[in-house]
């Protein structure tokens, strides 16, 4: 099911949730919303939902305007944060409940919760309690519940927001099986950058209402078209510059930290205010024709698997840098040679 989201505005009081957002998700698409807290990432959904009647815009399922359906009509799924299984019911009597709601029959009934709870690897559980069952169990009968009723479109808020660290690398694998498996066209709220990278198709990032850039998550990572964007995604390292222009080997961008080259940029004129920024894991420390700076470090973490470093420039700026599979220290007060491949540099244009 694609969905179509048009000038969508929701307000409270003086506070603009939502404002005028436009967005589209293609059918089967595993889509991401992504932002800060308070941007307006669970109103949006629970407006797609139906739970949240917005001010002004259309919502479309297909080409269907479903504005006035009210949620029990819309044939969506939805999981939330604290899974709100019931306590009373066992698993398979959970999974069971919105068909139950929907008057079918039993032995109907009874074929396609199995279904479901085949789907999320839970058919020995099925005669449990909630309350016997792990965090991790609890969320994938959240998610058969979700999908027994063969939703148009799947919704998820923040699903794996209440397990820990481990757990939650195993359900992100899970939930882009349990996706790829039902088909369904699926929107997940999250505020967690790597959760969002790892298992999306595409991404929106959010920011005070608004969705500032929609991308695949690699695009979205390398080439963020807003500040914003590329700080929420990841660490950057940025200096403020100037376009001097274009020569056999790319643009040309003149920083107090001095002149970086990198490949040409469609709308950068000569004397043009910019960010030119890079992420820490692009230092490299090497010489080279291009890019090269001279840095000092003045700060060293080994973290095992990676070691990060603060290094000081000749200009006096501080920057950022991870080397992987470190073998050797850079002790405090040493001086190195790093450099930064063209394509791996960050180029914003900057106001005023």
């Amino acid at each position: 099911m694609r969905l179509l989201l048009r000038q969508i505005v929701k307000t409270y009081g003086e506070n603009r949730v939502l404002d005028g957002i436009d967005l589209v998700v293609e059918d089967r698409e595993l889509f991401f919303l992504l932002g800060p807290s308070g941007c307006g990432k669970t109103t949006l959904l629970r407006v797609i939902a139906g739970f949240c009647e917005p001010d002004a815009g259309e919502v479309f399922f297909g080409s269907k305007r479903v504005n006035e359906i009210p949620p029990r009509r819309r044939n969506t799924g939805m999981v939330f944060q604290n899974y709100a299984l019931w306590p009373h019911m066992t698993v398979a009597e959970n999974v069971a409940y919105g068909l139950e709601v929907r008057k079918m029959d039993r032995k109907r009934r009874a074929e396609m919760t199995q279904e479901a709870l085949r789907m999320v690897r839970m058919e020995s559980c099925a005669d449990r309690k909630p309350g016997q069952l792990s965090g991790g169990q609890q969320q994938r009968v959240a998610l058969a519940r979700a999908l027994v009723i063969r939703p148009d479109i799947l919704l998820l808020d923040e699903p794996l927001s209440n397990l820990d660290a481990a757990l939650r690398l195993a359900m992100r694998e899970e939930i882009r099986r349990i996706h790829e498996e039902a088909g369904v066209t699926t929107i997940y709220v999250t505020h967690d950058q790597e959760e969002a990278l790892s298992m999306a198709d595409r991404i929106g990032v959010m920011k005070a209402g608004r969705v500032l850039q929609t991308d695949a998550p690699r695009e979205l990572y390398r080439r963020p078209r807003d500040r914003f964007v590329a700080d929420f995604m990841g660490e950057c390292n940025w200096f403020e510059g100037e376009t001097a222009g274009a020569d056999d080997r790319g643009l040309r961008v003149r920083t107090a930290a001095g002149d970086f080259c990198l490949p040409p940029r469609d709308g950068f004129q000569p004397g043009i205010a910019v960010w030119l920024g890079f992420r820490p894991e692009a230092v490299r420390f090497e010489s080279g024709d291009e890019n090269v700076l001279t840095a000092e470090t003045i700060r060293s973490v080994y973290l095992g698997r990676l070691q990060e470093y603060t290094l000081r420039l000749p200009s006096g700026e501080r920057i950022k840098a991870v080397e992987f599979n470190p073998r050797e220290d850079r002790k405090r007060g040493s001086k190195t040679a790093v450099r930064v491949a063209p394509e791996d540099l960050l180029l914003l244009p900057r106001a005023g």
